[in-house]
């Protein structure tokens, strides 16, 4: 099951895990202000993370606006990296490749 997120989801997400450290607690007002993103549009977005099982509500207390990442959500990002990464290479490092070997065949073919 492969989850599409927006830009404004995926950031929503990436808050949880700055630092290289899971956060625990993270009401939405730290997400707004970790991210920059209005509040309102935060709480728009939380409900698709929360039944998309991304994020969850805190287990201690089962009445706050305090959530976490859940293990589904960590492998989530960690696909989108990827899929950056591949892009990255894609696109950028494939073309470079094919152009120089190219034009070094052309310059050996076709010498001046």
């Amino acid at each position: 099951m492969d989850i599409e997120l927006t830009k404004i989801q995926y950031k929503i997400l990436n808050s949880f895990q700055q630092y290289r450290l899971d956060k625990v607690n993270y009401s939405a007002d730290l997400i707004a202000r970790d991210t920059k993103i209005s509040i309102y549009i935060i709480r728009e977005n939380l409900p698709f993370l929360l039944e998309n099982k991304l994020i969850d509500t805190d287990l201690l207390e089962k009445e706050t606006n305090y959530y976490r990442i859940t293990n589904k959500g960590k492998s989530v990002l960690l696909n989108q990296k990827e899929e950056t990464k591949d892009k990255l290479i894609w696109s950028v490092l494939v073309p470079l490749v094919t152009a120089v070997v190219g034009s070094l065949v052309t310059n050996f073919l076709f010498p001046k």
